[in-house]
């Protein structure tokens, strides 16, 4: 018990200082700001391993391709 109370205070302290939460969230805004966070690392770590990566107006272009629409 004393080590999941160690475990918890630390995760409360990296939410404290990540993501600057309002004093009343809810336990789906503290889901959708993990999800983020967790999307952010994870494209950090593809982008040091040296993933190809797109301007936006490239990924315009091909979302217009892949819906068919011209120009």
């Amino acid at each position: 018990m004393v080590v999941q109370t160690f475990i918890f205070s630390c995760f409360l302290s990296y939410l404290e200082k990540n993501l600057r939460m309002p004093d009343n969230f809810t336990l789906e805004d503290l889901q959708y700001h993990l999800l983020v966070l967790q999307k952010l690392e994870k494209a950090e770590e593809q982008l040091k391993q040296g993933c190809k990566t797109y301007i936006f107006d490239e990924m315009r272009r091909m979302a217009k391709k892949w819906h068919g629409e011209k120009g």
